[in-house]
């Protein structure tokens, strides 16, 4: 019997090898990107601590704002409503 091989085993795998380059490359560096985005907000904030204190830091920012823009809307409703 005559061994038959599949078409285009080859390409198939010269695709995956590229392809596991690509991946391989972009996850350096956006892993990169996160090391330096990390560190930039390590060093603005001034407690040490883990992953949490920096979200709970963060978080309380976008709270505090969202609590600044609904009590300017408040005020403005307020305004109009008495004028």
């Amino acid at each position: 019997m005559r061994q038959t091989e599949i078409p285009h085993v080859k390409n198939v795998q010269r695709f995956l090898a590229r392809t596991r380059q690509i991946v391989n490359r972009g996850w350096l560096v956006w892993s990169n990107v996160a090391a330096f985005c990390y560190a930039e907000f390590a060093t603005r904030v001034p407690k040490a601590g883990s992953a949490y204190i920096y979200r709970y830091i963060d978080i309380n920012c976008y709270v505090s704002a969202v609590k600044k823009i609904i009590a300017a809307a408040v005020a403005v409703v307020v305004v109009v409503a008495n004028a």
